[in-house]
C-alpha cells in the first residue's frame, strides 16, 4: 500500500499544530487533530475547580486525563487550573507521549505533569492511585456509521478512534475499572458521541455512577 501523499494529509499533519483552547499544540499522525468539542471537558473542569478548593483548601487536586493524546487536555488543565493540581496524563501510545511531552515542554514547563504508558487504568504505576478528576477522551467511533466520512479520517491513528461494541468497549471497560481509582465524591468527565449518551449514562448508572449533566459531547458523572 503505497503512502498517502502530502497534499492529502489534514492540514493540521501539514503544517505539524492545531490550536486547542486558544494554544498551538504541535501534531502528527501519532495522536488524533484536537476537536473544539473536546474543549468542553476543560470547562466544566474549572468549573468544579471552585468545589474542589473548598474540598481540599490544604492538598492539591489529583487529576487523570486517560487517553490523552497530543496532551492537550493535561496541558490546558495544568494551565488553566494552575498549580493546585496534580496531573497525571496516560496513552497506550509512547509516539503519543512523546509528542505529549514535547508540547508539555513547549507550554507548560513550569507546570508538573506526570506522563505514563497505560492501558486505560491497567498500568502498573496506577496501581495504587485515586484521583479527583478523571478526563476520558476514549476512542469511541463506531466505523459502522452510516454518516461517517473515513476519508476525513484516514490519516487518524485508528486506534485512538475506533472501538468494537458500536464504539463502546473501551467506555464501558473503563467505567467498570474506575472505581478503585476515585477518591470520595470524585467526578468523571468524559467524552463521546452523543448518539451514544443514552447507552453510557443507562450503563454508569447500573454502576452507581451518578448522571450530573451532559454538554455538547461530554457527559458528567460522579461516584
Amino acid at each position: 500500500m503505497n503512502a498517502p501523499s502530502a497534499p492529502d494529509l489534514p492540514l493540521a499533519y501539514l503544517e505539524g499544530f492545531a490550536y486547542f483552547y486558544g494554544r498551538k499544540f504541535l501534531v502528527t499522525p501519532d495522536v488524533l487533530i484536537p476537536r473544539p468539542e473536546t474543549e468542553t471537558i476543560i470547562d466544566i473542569a474549572k468549573h468544579l475547580s471552585s468545589q474542589f478548593e473548598k474540598r481540599f483548601e490544604n492538598g492539591p487536586i489529583g487529576v487523570l486525563d486517560l487517553g490523552t493524546g497530543s496532551g492537550c487536555i493535561a496541558i490546558t488543565l495544568a494551565l488553566e487550573l494552575g498549580p493546585k493540581t496534580e496531573i497525571t496524563a496516560t496513552d497506550i501510545s509512547l509516539p503519543s507521549l512523546e509528542i505529549a511531552r514535547k508540547n508539555w515542554k513547549q507550554l507548560a514547563p513550569n507546570h508538573k505533569i506526570t506522563f505514563l504508558q497505560s492501558d486505560l487504568l491497567q498500568g502498573q504505576s496506577l496501581q495504587n492511585q485515586r484521583f479527583d478528576l478523571i478526563a476520558a477522551n476514549l476512542p469511541y467511533v463506531d466505523s459502522a456509521w452510516p454518516w461517517l466520512d473515513h476519508a476525513a479520517l484516514a490519516h487518524e491513528p485508528t486506534t485512538a478512534l475506533f472501538a468494537p461494541d458500536h464504539g463502546l468497549q473501551l467506555i464501558k471497560k473503563f467505567l467498570r475499572e474506575a472505581p478503585p481509582h476515585l477518591k470520595p465524591s470524585a467526578h468523571i468527565l468524559l467524552e463521546a458521541d452523543p448518539i451514544e449518551h443514552p447507552a453510557i449514562i443507562t450503563f454508569a448508572k447500573k454502576l452507581n455512577y451518578k448522571h450530573e449533566q451532559t454538554t455538547n459531547f461530554v457527559i458528567h458523572l460522579s461516584y
